[in-house]
């Protein structure tokens, strides 16, 4: 279920702009990057990336921010980008608050946490939320589940038959109600393209559902590119904290 991408070997001599933040996570060696114009940014948000996608590729669209006193912590989950190990819904989830951890210590930070999530990325900032209480979460493209996911691609009779050996379910929907009832005053924005193809459109609807609070925009003609075909969405979604 996971597409770990690896960098080409010559990165990180392109990285001399980039805070690399080391860290062990599940026994393994990670980094993840940090970004700020500020060396002692108020705002963080953390920036956890799709399936197939690796953090440095949130860096195009950061260029030109010009968000005052933010940083940012780009996070690769285990197996993807330098980093060791293998992901999964627990060391991808791990991985970030570890990764959030050692840039606290590293860089002397305490700031006011955001967390924003594509796709898959959404569903572990859900997770990860319950343990960072978040000033604002941004979720884009999200699912409701995996064996809801699961259904779409086999079909719901296979999905069943399966269920039982689901490692990573990822119930975004059940964990996003404990979420809202733990921390009511976490400001929750969805984005969602009416044209995705890959996570459906009436998943992101439904998630808006659970409660009056959460704020949704539907972005016709966008499909599951959704930061990337619609970059302006992306950086709105940035001051929205």
């Amino acid at each position: 279920m996971y597409f770990p991408q690896r960098y080409p070997s010559n990165i990180i001599h392109q990285l001399s702009s980039i805070e690399t933040i080391r860290y062990v996570s599940s026994g393994q060696p990670q980094q993840a990057f940090f970004v700020s114009e500020s060396s002692k940014p108020k705002y963080l948000w953390i920036l956890l990336g799709g399936n197939a996608a690796v953090a440095l590729q949130w860096l195009p669209l950061l260029a030109g921010a010009n968000i005052p006193d933010t940083g940012y912590l780009l996070v690769d989950y285990p197996g993807y980008g330098m980093n060791s190990g293998y992901p999964s819904q627990k060391n991808n989830c791990q991985g970030v608050l570890d990764a959030f951890s050692a840039l606290k210590k590293q860089l002397d930070l305490s700031p006011n946490v955001s967390i924003l999530g594509h796709s898959i990325g959404a569903a572990v900032a859900i997770d990860v939320s319950l343990s960072l209480y978040p000033k604002s979460l941004v979720l884009v493209s999200p699912f409701t589940s995996m064996y809801a996911m699961s259904k779409r691609v086999i079909g719901s009779i296979w999905a069943w038959l399966i269920s039982p050996f689901l490692w990573d379910p990822y119930r975004s929907e059940v964990t996003l109600k404990t979420l809202i009832t733990t921390y009511p005053d976490t400001q929750i924005l969805i984005l969602h393209g009416q044209s995705d193809n890959v996570v459906p459109y009436a998943m992101g609807q439904k998630l808006a559902s659970i409660s009056p609070s959460i704020e949704f925009q539907a972005l016709v003609g966008v499909g599951h590119d959704l930061p990337y075909a619609a970059r302006d969405h992306f950086l709105a979604a940035l001051r929205h904290k």
